[in-house]
C-alpha cells in the first residue's frame, strides 16, 4: 500500500496558537478515506446560530471544525459523546458506530481516530476534561489514543499504563459530574 503525507493540525484552547504536523498516511484501494464525504448523512449546521440551544462552547467548536474534512464524523461523535456524559456512561467505537450510524466510524484508521478526537475536542477548556475520555476498549487501543490526543492539545498525561488509567478513572469522575446536570 502506498503512503502520503496529511496534514494534521491542533489548536490550543485559546484559539491562538496551532501546530500542524505531517503524518504518514496509507493510499491506495485498500486504505480507508482520508476524507469525510458523507455531510449529507451528518452535516454540520450551516451556522453556528442554527445550532439549537448551543453553548459557547459549541460554537467555539463549530468555528473551530467546520472546515477540517473529517468534521462530519467529529460532529456525530461529538454528540454522541456529550450524549454519553449526560447519561453519565463510557463507550466504545463500536456503539459510537451504533448510536450514530455514520458509515465512516469502522472503516477509521487509528490515526484518523486521533485526529477526529482532537477535532472534537479542540475547544474543550484546559480546566475540563476531554469528551474523548469516556471511549474505552478492551484492547489498549483507547490508552494510546488517549495519548495521542492528549499531545496533539497539549495536555499532559501519564506514561505509564497504569498511571494513566487511574487518571482517566478521575477525568470520567469529573466528566461525569460536570455534565450530570445540563
Amino acid at each position: 500500500m502506498d503512503k502520503q503525507l496529511i496534514e494534521v493540525g491542533a489548536q490550543g484552547s485559546t484559539g491562538s496558537d496551532s501546530t500542524t504536523v505531517y503524518l504518514e498516511a496509507p493510499t491506495g484501494p485498500g486504505a480507508p478515506p482520508l476524507t469525510d464525504d458523507s455531510s449529507a448523512c451528518n452535516p454540520l449546521p450551516a451556522s453556528p446560530q442554527s445550532v439549537r440551544g448551543a453553548d459557547p462552547a459549541d460554537q467555539a467548536w463549530w468555528n473551530a471544525a467546520k472546515n477540517n474534512p473529517m468534521a462530519g464524523v467529529a460532529n456525530a461523535i461529538r454528540g454522541a459523546l456529550k450524549k454519553s456524559a449526560r447519561e453519565q456512561r463510557t463507550t466504545s467505537w463500536d456503539a459510537l458506530h451504533q448510536r450514530t450510524g455514520h458509515k465512516l466510524l469502522p472503516t477509521l484508521s487509528h490515526l484518523q481516530k486521533a485526529q477526529v478526537l482532537a477535532l472534537v475536542d479542540q475547544s474543550t477548556a484546559a480546566d475540563e476534561p476531554l469528551l474523548s475520555v469516556l471511549i474505552t476498549d478492551e484492547t489498549g487501543e483507547s490508552l494510546q489514543l488517549h495519548r495521542e490526543v492528549a499531545q496533539r492539545l497539549g495536555r499532559d498525561v501519564p506514561a505509564d499504563d497504569q498511571a494513566l488509567l487511574a487518571h482517566l478513572e478521575g477525568k470520567i469522575t469529573d466528566l461525569h459530574r460536570r455534565w450530570q446536570q445540563r
